[in-house]
């Protein structure tokens, strides 16, 4: 298993180990394992790839089914056409819920999976004997390369100190500094001009226009924010980051037991700070009740920080 945060290069490791080995296997599949459903189709796809179905069986637990046999006792035909034990290879991309991977994964056959996601309190289960990597920031060193690299600029010495002041800004993660490296190679500053603009940039990241942004920009606003704000932030984990009921936060305040837990005019002053960093939405419905949703990403974040 690959774990680490988001932007740490998990996907961009695993392509290229896929592209390194695909030699070493009979049969690759490129699985998305953010939840069952999507799991269930990458299962069907992968099923109709290796002819063990048609196209036109839409019974995803049938072709799944009809899947794990295979891979239990995976056979191909070689070049000269005799049969022979294959070997296989699953990427279970973006996986989020442990429940969901133990009910979808393969518990036999020859083969091999490799599991990506920001949760390594996977390895942590008795039934997943699993070996797992955390992926670490770049060191500074690597980062700096990394940010000339797709800046398309040298290395000189004052260049790669300059390099070196941007990559820190940016904490080292590599989906931050490809990001601020396009923009570079795209601008027409000098990189001492574009070292000062960047800080800047970094503070407004996300602020005009959401889509304009990486995800990584929420991850940092969810940084640094008051006790209180992180206290109602950890209660919000807890409960489906689509739909989270606001009564839950607000009919039993006497009997929350957190410290720092924001009650009456502090509550709504905690609600106004998150909506305005995007860190939260509120929405209300046709029967007048109300709930919060967040981005599964962010609740990620913070439950790791939390329970640390």
């Amino acid at each position: 298993m690959l774990s680490g945060k988001v932007g740490y290069g998990k996907t961009e490791i695993a392509r290229e180990y896929v592209l390194r080995h695909e030699n070493e296997f009979n049969a690759i599949a490129w699985l998305v394992a953010e939840s069952k459903t999507t799991l269930e189709e990458g299962f069907a796809k992968f099923a109709v790839q290796l002819n063990l179905t048609s196209r036109t069986q839409n019974d995803n637990t049938v072709s799944r089914d009809l899947l794990f046999n295979w891979l239990s006792n995976p056979i191909s035909i070689d070049s000269s056409g005799r049969r022979c034990t294959a070997k296989w290879l699953l990427v279970m991309d973006n996986a989020q819920d442990l429940d969901t991977i133990m009910t979808l994964w393969p518990h036999f056959g020859q083969g091999s999976i490799l599991l990506l996601g920001r949760e390594p309190l996977f390895r942590l289960h008795r039934l997943l004997d699993i070996e797992c990597l955390d992926l670490p920031p770049l060191d500074e060193t690597s980062a700096a390369q990394l940010f000339q690299a797709v800046a398309e600029i040298g290395s000189p010495e004052d260049i790669e100190q300059d390099s070196l002041g941007i990559v820190r800004d940016w904490e080292c993660i590599p989906i931050a500094i490809v990001h601020v490296a396009k923009i570079f190679r795209n601008s027409s500053r000098s990189l001492k001009d574009f070292k000062q603009y960047q800080v800047t940039y970094r503070k407004n990241l996300g602020s005009e226009n959401p889509g304009d942004s990486p995800v990584i920009a929420l991850i940092w606003a969810s940084e640094c924010r008051a006790p209180n704000e992180l206290a109602l932030l950890s209660v919000l984990c807890f409960f489906d980051h689509n739909k989270i009921p606001e009564t839950v936060l607000t009919r039993h305040w006497a009997a929350v037991k957190i410290a720092y837990y924001p009650k009456g005019k502090e509550y709504q002053n905690c609600v106004d700070l998150l909506k305005r960093d995007r860190l939260i939405e509120h929405v209300s419905d046709k029967e007048g009740s109300s709930h919060f949703s967040m981005q599964k990403v962010v609740q990620e974040s913070i439950t790791t920080e939390f329970f640390k």
